[in-house]
């Protein structure tokens, strides 16, 4: 007779109630069910959990951001869960003002300082750039920070003007001596001497040596074919 009972739409009901139980129970003793701890809400993306905002994951719980004097909470869920405002850094737990020192303001990221124009970063503190007589400041960070004027060239911190000797030209340039010799001649100390050029040879592409006729080849001074 017991059999009897599950015979029919009532049976059909009772034994689709203890299916779905069954599966219920099968899904509650599933390895990968994990338990949401409180303040924390299952990630839309995966089939784990995240914490809500304000709290940051330790572990396997959601402990609540404390968010120190000059900072602010942060909706990432890594590190301590705030970032300290412009103009502070994080030393311990808090957020410490950056002592910005005369002559300097802070960056565009506000975590850091850098010297006014017209001064260079010293130890901690910013020093004017002494610029010589016919110098000029430059935004370059490396260097003196200054450059010579046209037609004069650096020697030690000063701005020396360019003497340019016979059968040569100025060249403008930030290194070396601030002229360069006409086609044919060639630097020797400060003057320019013509060039005496060998047999079966011409000027090189530059102007200021020689090369041999091919299919000879340079041996020093002379030019060879072995």
């Amino acid at each position: 007779m017991p059999c009897n009972i599950l015979r029919g739409p009532a049976g059909a009901l009772v034994l689709a109630g203890l299916l779905i139980l069954g599966a219920s129970a099968a899904a509650r003793a599933e390895p990968g069910a994990a338990s949401i701890p409180p303040n924390a809400h299952k990630s839309r993306h995966s089939s784990e959990w995240q914490c809500d905002d304000g709290y940051r994951r330790v572990r396997e719980a959601c402990v609540k951001v404390v968010v120190p004097e000059h900072a602010y909470a942060t909706d990432s869920h890594s590190r301590q869960g705030w970032d300290c405002a412009r103009g502070f850094v994080q030393e311990d737990g808090r957020c410490i003002a950056i002592a910005v020192p005369p002559n300097a303001y802070l960056d565009s990221y506000g975590d850091r300082w850098e010297c006014d124009r017209g001064y260079r970063r010293k130890d901690n503190g910013c020093k004017a750039i002494q610029v010589p007589k016919h110098g000029y400041l430059t935004d370059s960070s490396s260097g003196e920070g200054w450059e010579c004027e046209r037609g004069y060239r650096q020697a030690g911190g000063d701005c020396v003007a360019v003497r340019v000797p016979e059968n040569a030209y100025f060249f403008d340039r930030s290194y070396g001596p601030g002229w360069k010799c006409l086609r044919g001649y060639r630097a020797e100390g400060e003057a320019c001497v013509k060039i005496a050029l060998p047999p079966n040879t011409h000027l090189d592409q530059s102007g200021n040596d020689w090369e041999c006729d091919a299919p000879a080849r340079r041996r020093q001074d002379t030019c060879t074919r072995n």
